[in-house]
């Protein structure tokens, strides 16, 4: 009797952890995915190099370069991406910045209304 009974809680266990174990994963990834690619539908598009003009801070940059996404986000990406220790900027230094969809669409929207 021991004998069925221990075969029908292994086979139970087996059976259990082969499907739980995967939903698990699944559920996890979705959840994870989700926040990575609906985070305010911004897809990054390409990287524009700015020349830093007299009176810019990492700020100003982010928030006009890159208007919907939160500037503290930016900076920080501009920093890795530069390689800046500090947030510290000089006039006629050039930076590279990650420009997303939505925030490409209004800079040129932008333009066109300057034209």
């Amino acid at each position: 009797m021991k004998g069925k009974i221990g075969e029908i809680l292994s086979s139970a266990t087996v059976f259990g952890l082969l499907i739980v174990l995967p939903l698990t994963f699944l559920i996890v990834g979705v959840r994870f995915l989700d926040k990575k690619t609906t985070s305010n539908h911004l897809w990054p598009t390409q990287i524009i190099h700015i020349t830093v003009e007299p009176g810019d801070t990492l700020w100003n940059i982010a928030k006009n370069k890159v208007p919907e996404k939160d500037p503290r986000d930016v900076v920080g990406n501009i920093k890795a991406r530069n390689q800046l220790v500090s947030g510290q900027i000089f006039p006629g230094q050039v930076l590279e910045i990650e420009v997303w969809e939505a925030a490409r669409q209004t800079q040129l929207a932008e333009r066109s209304k300057r034209l």
